[in-house]
């Protein structure tokens, strides 16, 4: 079955705003998502927001999703751990919690 390019689009467009538990895109890391890490010793934790290169401002928690941060987590679920490696070294982090909008939970 072959489908024109807008019928497409509009199918996956309604796939990513699917928030049912049987979209493959339910509870994982897209861009925009703001995301928790918590360090795998449970030191340190982070939120920040997925976001596209130009919209990346790390000083405000927002990353590219090209950064070494955003790349790791990208398509990720929540509990899933990742290494981030990075010129200061590599780290390990566990999403710890994944929202589309700040203040979901």
């Amino acid at each position: 079955m072959l489908l024109d390019p807008v019928q497409l689009a509009s199918i996956l467009n309604r796939l990513e705003a699917s928030t049912r538990p049987t979209s493959r895109l339910h509870a994982r890391v897209t861009v925009g998502s703001f995301v928790t890490l918590t360090a795998t010793d449970y030191s340190e934790s982070l939120e920040i927001q997925v976001v596209e290169p130009n919209e990346s401002m790390p000083a405000r928690n927002r990353v590219s999703f090209l950064s070494p941060v955003g790349a790791a987590i990208l398509g990720k679920r929540r509990g899933s751990e990742v290494r981030v490696k990075t010129s200061y070294g590599d780290f390990d982090w566990i999403i710890t919690c994944v929202r589309q909008h700040r203040g979901d939970f």
